[in-house]
């Protein structure tokens, strides 16, 4: 796993998030730490191409680059033109170490399955849910079913914004 070729995080960092984020007792941080370092590099890279496949506000800071990240967005009153001024957020760093760990849920790969295979609904008993791709649904599934991945990029994904 090289940062900046197939991950925004190196190992140790998302170790060390898990670590500071989540409760010794928490079923992701037990989850995460039944993992060994090979298993955990492959779910980190599936989580940046996730990342990845959205669909991002601004563009890349150097054509060449080979992840979506660091992106140059503009804001008002921003005039910063050096490439080496920018750096990956932080927040899309901890966005892939949420989508990582909320891929070792098996539920939500579930769920996610059936969003993908075109379900927009189905019940058991009185149990119901309803899919529908145009909501947040649609990138929701594509940062495997993190709400917290989702909040982290935000700031980052085209046609949202942060409502504070």
């Amino acid at each position: 796993m090289i940062v900046g070729t197939d991950s925004y995080i190196t190992l140790e960092e998302a170790n060390d998030y898990v670590e500071a984020f989540y409760t010794s007792n928490d079923p992701y941080r037990v989850a995460w730490n039944a993992l060994n370092d090979s298993d955990k590099e492959i779910i980190l890279r599936n989580g940046a191409r996730a990342i990845d496949s959205l669909v991002l506000l601004g563009r890349k800071v150097l054509v060449d680059q080979i992840m979506e990240f660091p992106r140059i967005i503009r804001k008002p009153f921003d005039y910063c033109l050096d490439p080496t001024s920018y750096e990956v957020p932080t927040n899309v760093k901890y966005a892939q170490v949420e989508v990582a760990l909320s891929s070792i849920d098996t539920k939500i790969q579930n769920r996610k399955d059936l969003i993908n295979a075109g379900v927009t609904s189905f019940r058991i008993g009185d149990l119901s849910e309803n899919y529908s791709p145009k909501s947040d649904l649609a990138v929701a599934s594509k940062l495997y079913y993190s709400s917290k991945a989702v909040q982290l990029m935000t700031d980052y994904i085209g046609g949202t914004c942060r409502v504070e």
